[in-house]
Parts: C-alpha cells; sequence; structure tokens
C-alpha cells in the first residue's frame, strides 16, 4: 500500500480520530471477549491477560527494532550491543556518560537508545522519560481560537503545527505506542485519546512506510480500544493485506475478530499466534492463545473441544519438587480460571467451587485483582448451587473489605434474592415468629419492598402493629402515596390495628386503585374497616363498608355480614333487598346451603317486618330443605316462626301443627319449651271459649 494511496486511511483516520464523545467512550471502554459462564461483564481477568500479552508481545517487537536500528555513532551501537548480553544497566550507564559528554541535539541518539533498551525490557516510566527529553514540543504551537470562532478539526488543527522529522517521528511513535498502552492498562480514555493523536501525526507526516504503517496499526488499536470494532477491522484488513501488519497488532485484530463474532478469523489468527509463540518459545503466550482457542469452542458450545485446548495451557505450579508447597503461575492461574467457568456453563458448580478453591490463597498479580473477582464467583455459584448460607458468609466478607467496589449492586442482586427466600419460606407456613426472627437477624440487609411488606404483615399478626405502622410508613411515604396499594392497605390495617381509624379513612380514600387488583386491595382494606366498626357497635358505618368491600370481593360470607349489621340497626327492609340478592345470585342446586341460609334469614326479616305472608312463604320453602342434624336448630326456629306467623294471621290449627313439630324436634331446646308453651296457651284459650 503506497502512501498516496493511504489518503484514503488518512481520511478515515482524521473522522474515526473524533467519532467518539468522551462520554461514549467511557462507557464503551475495553468490553471482555468471551462470554462469562454468568455474566459477560465480570470475566475481567480474560482483558488482564489480553493487555498483558499484547504488551509482551509489544516488548518482543521492541527487541526486534533494537536488533534492526542502525545507529550512527559507533560507540552508541557499541554499548547497545551489552544489552545482547543481559547486561543492559552496563549499556544504559555508558550511554548515560556519554550523554553526558554532549549536548543538545547529540544527545537525541544516545537517549533514543536508552528509551528502546528500557522498553525492551517493559520498562515504561523510565522509556517514556527519555522519549520525552527528545520530543521538543512536538505538536508545535497552537492557533489561537477567539471566542467568536469555532474549534478547528483535528485534521485542521494538526495541519497547521510544525512538522516532525523522521527521527521525531519515530520518537513520537514509540512514546505514543507507550501511552497507549498504559492508557488501556489503567482505564484513561483521556490518554488514549492522546495517544491517537500521535498515531495521527506520524501517520501523516511521516514518508518511511514502517512508520507510517505502524502508526496506522496503533490507530486501529485504539478504534478497538474504543468499542469501535468494525472501524478497526478495515485498517487492520488493508494494513495485512499489504504485509504491514507485525504479530502484536494481528494478536489484537484476533480479539476485535471476537468481539464482531467472526469466530473462523478468530480462530486462524490465534493459530498462527500459536504458531508464532511456540517458535519463540514463549510458554506463556503458547497458553494464551490456547486459552483464545479454546473460548473460541466454548462459544460454538464445543466443550469436549474446549477441555482440550485449555488443558493445553501449561503450568509450572509442581515444576520445582523441592518446593513444600506449590505455587501459582500464569499458566495455572489460566487454567484454572478457565475450566472453573467451563463447569459453570455445564452447571457443575461443585467442580467450579473445587477449582477456585485452589487459587483462593493464591498471590495474584496486582492489576489482576482477583482477591476481588474470587469472592464474586464463589458468591454466584453457591447462589446457583442453592447454598445460600455460604453464599451470604462470602457476601458479608465481600461488603466488608470492598464497600466501594462495582460489582456492590450485583451483590445485592443476590442479598435480595437470599433475604426474601429467608423470610418468604415461614411466610408461606404463617410461621410469623420465623420471619420475625429473619428480619432481626438481616434487618440491615433487608431492603426489598415485597420482603418488607410480609415483615410488616407478620409484626401485625404477631399483634404488634406500631412495629408494622413504622415499615408501612416507609414503604408508602418513602415512594409517594400511590405507588404501592398492597403498602398502602397494610398500612390502613396497622392503623385500624391502633384504633387510628381516621388516619385509615384517610389513607383508604388515596388508594384509588387502578386495576382489577388494586381494586381487591381496597376491598380488603374497606372489609377490615367493616369489621373495626362492627367491633365498635358502629353498625351503619360497618354496613357501609361491607357493602362496598362485598361488591367488588363477590364473597357470600360479606354479603350476610352487610345483611345481619343492617338488622342490627333496624334496617331490616335493606337486610330483606340484601338477602334476595344472595338468593338471586347461588344456583339452587350448587350453592344450596347458601340459598338456604339466605331464605332462613329473609324469614327472620320478614318477620321483623311483620310480613307474616312472605315469612310463610320462605320459611314453608326452607323448613323441608334443612335435614342435617347439624341444621335442627334452624329446622326448629323455622317451625316456630312458621307457627307465630299462622297465629298472627289467625290461623290456629296450622300453627298448632307447628309448634307441635317444634316440639317434637327437641323439646328441651330453649324453642322447643317455647313451642310448648304457646301450644298451652293456644289451648287454653280454647277451653275458656268453650
Amino acid at each position: 500500500m503506497s502512501k498516496s494511496f493511504s489518503k484514503i486511511f488518512l481520511i478515515i483516520f482524521a473522522i474515526t480520530c473524533g467519532v467518539v464523545s468522551l462520554p461514549a467512550l467511557v462507557h464503551a471502554g475495553f468490553t471482555p471477549s468471551v462470554v462469562h459462564a454468568l455474566d459477560s461483564k465480570k470475566s475481567v481477568w480474560r482483558n488482564y491477560y489480553r493487555d498483558k500479552f499484547f504488551y509482551d508481545m509489544h516488548i518482543m517487537n521492541a527487541k526486534k527494532d533494537l536488533e534492526e536500528i542502525r545507529f550512527d555513532d559507533y560507540n552508541v551501537r557499541k554499548a547497545v550491543k551489552l544489552r545482547y548480553e543481559e547486561d543492559w544497566r552496563d549499556s544504559v550507564n555508558t550511554l548515560r556518560d556519554m550523554a553526558t559528554d554532549l549536548g543538545p541535539p547529540d544527545t537525541d541518539e544516545i537517549y533514543f537508545a536508552i528509551a528502546l533498551i528500557y522498553e525492551s525490557f517493559g520498562l515504561t516510566p523510565e522509556a517514556l522519560g527519555y522519549y520525552k527529553r527528545i520530543e521538543e514540543d512536538p505538536y508545535g504551537d497552537k492557533p489561537e481560537v477567539t471566542e467568536e470562532a469555532s474549534p478547528p478539526l483535528l485534521s485542521e488543527r494538526l495541519a497547521k503545527e510544525k512538522p516532525l522529522s523522521e527521527f521525531q517521528l519515530r520518537t513520537l511513535l514509540r512514546s505514543s505506542f507507550l501511552k497507549s498502552i498504559d492508557a488501556i492498562n489503567y482505564g484513561s480514555v483521556i490518554e488514549m485519546v492522546k495517544a491517537d493523536k500521535g498515531f495521527y501525526k506520524v501517520f501523516s507526516e511521516s514518508e518511511e512506510v514502517k512508520l507510517w504503517s505502524t502508526a496506522l496499526a496503533g490507530h486501529a488499536v485504539m478504534l478497538y480500544g474504543f468499542g469501535k470494532h468494525a472501524y478497526a477491522e478495515v485498517i487492520f484488513s488493508k494494513l495485512d493485506a499489504d504485509g504491514l501488519l507485525d504479530p502484536a497488532y494481528s494478536f489484537v485484530r484476533a480479539e476485535n475478530h471476537m468481539n464482531l463474532g467472526r469466530l473462523i478469523s478468530a480462530e486462524l489468527i490465534f493459530r498462527k499466534i500459536h504458531d508464532y509463540a511456540a517458535a519463540q518459545e514463549n510458554i506463556q503466550l503458547l497458553s494464551y492463545a490456547n486459552l483464545r482457542l479454546g473460548d473460541i469452542a466454548v462459544k460454538r458450545g464445543d466443550y469436549k473441544q474446549a477441555e482440550l485446548l485449555y488443558n493445553e495451557i501449561r503450568s509450572n505450579r509442581w515444576s520445582d519438587p523441592s518446593k513444600k508447597e506449590p505455587t501459582a503461575d500464569e499458566g495455572f492461574i489460566m487454567r484454572t480460571l478457565a475450566f472453573a467457568e467451563l463447569r459453570m456453563l455445564e452447571n457443575k458448580y461443585e467442580k467450579s467451587i473445587l477449582l477456585l478453591l485452589d487459587l483462593e490463597d493464591e498471590i495474584f498479580p496486582p492489576r489482576l485483582e482477583m482477591s476481588r473477582s474470587l469472592p464474586l464467583y464463589f458468591i454466584y455459584l453457591y447462589d446457583h448451587s442453592g447454598q445460600g448460607e455460604k453464599a451470604f458468609a462470602r457476601i458479608e466478607d465481600f461488603l466488608q473489605y470492598y464497600p466501594k467496589n462495582p460489582w456492590v449492586k450485583d451483590i445485592w442482586v443476590v442479598i435480595d434474592r437470599y433475604i426474601y427466600k429467608t423470610i418468604a419460606d415461614p411466610y408461606a407456613k404463617n410461621d410469623y415468629e420465623g420471619v420475625l426472627n429473619a428480619y432481626y437477624k438481616f434487618k440491615k440487609y433487608v431492603r426489598q419492598r415485597r420482603a418488607n411488606i410480609m415483615i410488616a404483615t407478620a409484626f401485625m399478626d404477631a399483634g404488634l402493629p406500631s412495629e408494622s405502622k413504622k415499615i408501612f410508613e416507609k414503604l408508602v411515604i418513602g415512594e409517594g402515596r400511590q405507588s404501592d396499594r398492597k403498602a398502602v392497605s397494610g398500612l390502613i390495617r396497622a392503623h385500624i390495628g391502633l384504633g387510628e381509624v381516621e388516619e385509615a379513612e384517610r389513607w383508604l380514600k388515596e388508594m384509588k386503585p387502578r386495576n382489577e387488583r388494586e381494586q381487591r386491595l381496597e376491598a380488603d382494606s374497606k372489609l377490615l374497616m367493616a369489621d373495626y366498626y362492627y367491633r365498635l357497635a358502629r353498625y351503619r358505618e360497618a354496613a357501609f363498608f361491607y357493602e362496598q368491600a362485598g361488591s367488588v370481593l363477590k364473597d357470600p360470607e360479606i354479603y350476610f355480614k352487610e345483611a345481619d349489621t343492617m338488622s342490627l340497626y333496624g334496617d331490616d327492609k335493606g337486610s330483606v333487598r340484601v338477602y334476595n340478592e344472595i338468593i338471586g345470585l347461588y344456583n339452587e342446586l350448587e350453592e344450596a346451603a347458601i340459598r338456604l341460609r339466605a331464605m332462613t334469614s329473609l324469614g327472620e326479616s320478614y318477620f321483623k317486618l311483620k310480613d307474616y305472608k312472605n315469612t310463610l312463604r320462605v320459611m314453608k320453602k326452607a323448613e323441608p330443605l334443612l335435614v342435617e342434624q347439624s341444621e335442627l336448630s334452624k329446622k326448629q326456629r323455622a317451625l316456630y316462626l312458621i307457627g307465630e306467623s299462622n297465629y298472627k294471621l289467625d290461623r290456629r290449627e296450622p300453627a298448632l301443627n307447628a309448634w307441635q313439630r317444634a316440639v317434637e324436634l327437641n323439646s328441651e331446646s330453649e324453642l322447643g319449651r317455647l313451642s310448648a308453651e304457646r301450644i298451652k296457651e293456644m289451648k287454653a284459650w280454647d277451653a275458656a271459649r268453650t
């Protein structure tokens, strides 16, 4: 690819340098490239090894560059040779002494050699320090921007800056790569943008193919970091087609393919990296290649192939027989974690736990931070395998040591599930003491509304309405008075339990149900109000609320309460109406017991109204149906009222017959004795007349 042809990439470069706003970059970040067994955002250990081995490959490139660069000064070349004898400190010291005797710009080549030696050993801060000495305001003077003027585009701004020499561009390229690697390692989006600016400068000004193609590859790496995988692949593919893509950037391209879901392309590159690492005898890079090849097999659902590839990850854990205690190395960590996650995917949680327990006491690389993520694995695994108590024990330790960890919100999902189950199980068995014991044990972790509602209900049923009221008030007032009708219903019940009937009625008016479920909640609250007024002998208010509750709940018991309560405050006509409605609502065959109860009650109401004809009509229908042993007292009452009604209508013989039958049912009962007395009275009157 010629530099003139690459002008199209210059346009793409300029566009994509500013294609993402900073907030979007922060959001994009570096996403994991393999789906985690439990949550794709938690596989940070793969990110660590991805970044680590990309840097290792960059170091390998630095060593290669150090070998290929021909320094002008013989003494510099001689000093650099010391580096290959692994006596790099002598090499650096010799070069420093030479720089002391010379002044700028003669020191530039020396500083560059020192920086490259540091870079080849992975000493980034030291290398950057010496590259910085060479750079003399590499971006030139910035043009002034007035308040009225619009900020210039990146391409326009860089076009006006001071051009650099090829040597300065080479220096800028190397420092930009080191800055980009640091930015990736520490997640600094701003530093990534600054590094990308350096790549643009080198690409746009350099005439040396090696420099501008490497700068273009660096920009593709930044695009990968920004989450712009499709843009990155356009550049990677063109550089690779022209043979200008070094192995380090092929590594990033393979990861980019993983993010794009191009598993075949990713596999081909990782196999090349595998062969490259084997040729270089780089065991750790070889292990990482096997890890990613295994991950590709996992994505395809081929777990057996994945297991074979994970087994190829080499470990030196027990390589030194003189060590009494085995120590973990990078290969052991990768292999154990890979197999643990594979077992998670296979739902073999116990095996995964056993694997991770081997890592629990290991010392990890500082940036890997498995000391934080391992507890999270254990929490999830114990939770998924139904070992809630063990999960919760891990949770308490995690929250104590890492209270500000970004995964705390995920931990709370497990806490909420465990707390809910701990409270819901005894609640379902009406074991309110068990509910309250769980509440006091885990009080600081209880935050779910449904768990709090169960706890408040348990307090109410345990006879502690004041405690119930406190919880319901927090639930209701904390999120608006109409946010949770169930909580409002509970609060009404608590107010009733405390005798605060005015507050209960005020909340009842504010429920304003929006659907059938909430209408039933409101009706339940009205039923509680009715029962409360009934206990206070305030029958008129009780009947009002019974009527409203019954119209929604459709419960015959509520209808009977309404009618009975009406009768208590003297509204027998109202009770007649309700009893007739009950008879009309229920089927004669399927709900015979309800109809019969309503008929006997209706007869009583007619009798109170002195409507003796209707009393006879209803009771004559009901009396033959009262045949059960438990209904004999009702049958006797019906016969007594039939006798009284006939007597009032001056039907003496039917009255005597009805009373006589009542006596025959049970002469010892109150109604039996009363019926017998009525018979005596009738006979006495008859005797007196004759």
